[in-house]
């Protein structure tokens, strides 16, 4: 697994990511929601989603269901980043996502969560 497609609407957060990604040998593509996401994946090779869940222009909830319900997209693993506290694993597998890792988080625990999906 070596191009992640990180989404999140904050831009710092999606700069440290990249950054920290990138220093353990990942190529990152970055999208600010999920509409911009969704066009990340149709034009290139992403083999991770990590999303986080409250955007503006279409949640990760839209973008998960779209990449789940799309045959040339349905075996992409997705990890949800979320600050939402009270949002579980069991209710992220529900939705069709791989992982959840609520914010704030380790980056050594996303590469570990990354590593165990490859």
């Amino acid at each position: 697994m070596k191009n992640l497609l990180i989404v999140d609407d904050d831009p710092i957060l999606r700069e440290l990511l990249v950054k920290e990604l990138e220093r353990v040998r990942y190529s990152c593509i970055e999208a600010g929601h999920a509409v911009e996401a969704w066009e990340k994946i149709c034009s290139n090779s992403v083999d991770c989603v990590i999303s986080d869940l409250a955007m503006t222009e279409g949640s990760g909830f839209d973008l998960i269901k779209r990449i789940k319900s799309n045959e040339a997209t349905e075996d992409i693993p997705i990890i949800i980043i979320s600050g939402v506290l009270d949002f579980s694993i069991d209710k992220a597998r529900e939705m069709g996502a791989d992982h959840l890792l609520i914010k704030p988080f380790l980056i050594d625990d996303l590469t570990r969560v990354i590593t165990g999906l490859e």
